[in-house]
């Protein structure tokens, strides 16, 4: 599951990265797809983000 949501979030990257080119803004129709995707791409990214901490806080606190 973490390699799937580490996956998810290199897509997400990626697609933020091509969002930045001004080259992707030319293309209008490229361009609403990929803010759809990233849009979708965010909401899980910050679930991910989340349980990340989550569990570095349990390591870190196993630790103690």
């Amino acid at each position: 599951m973490i390699d799937k949501l580490a996956a998810i979030k290199d897509r997400w990257i990626n697609v933020e990265q091509e969002l930045a080119n001004p080259a992707t803004m030319l293309d209008m129709k490229r361009f609403a797809t990929l803010n759809k995707d990233y849009k979708e791409l965010s909401k899980i990214v910050e679930q991910y983000h989340i349980y990340s901490n989550i569990v570095s806080n349990i390591e870190s606190n196993k630790a103690i």
